[in-house]
């Protein structure tokens, strides 16, 4: 089986969401899901999805306003 990179970030973006939902401070939960859905954004980008890019940009200023909060 092999990975190659545009793959590999995705998964980490995924890596980065769940790993957020696992937290029980907020902050840390914002900060991990910020990195998430920077990583996302990139990844649509990448993979031309414009959905995943709009959807997870939203949430990216979502977390920076909560975060500025």
């Amino acid at each position: 089986m092999s990975i190659d990179w545009v793959e590999g970030v995705g998964y980490l973006a995924s890596l980065l969401v769940v790993l957020s939902l696992a937290q029980t401070r907020v902050l840390w939960l914002r900060l991990l899901s910020l990195s998430g859905s920077v990583v996302f954004t990139t990844y649509g980008l990448l993979i031309d999805s414009w959905p995943l890019v709009i959807t997870n940009s939203v949430i990216v200023i979502l977390n920076l306003y909560f975060l500025w909060r």
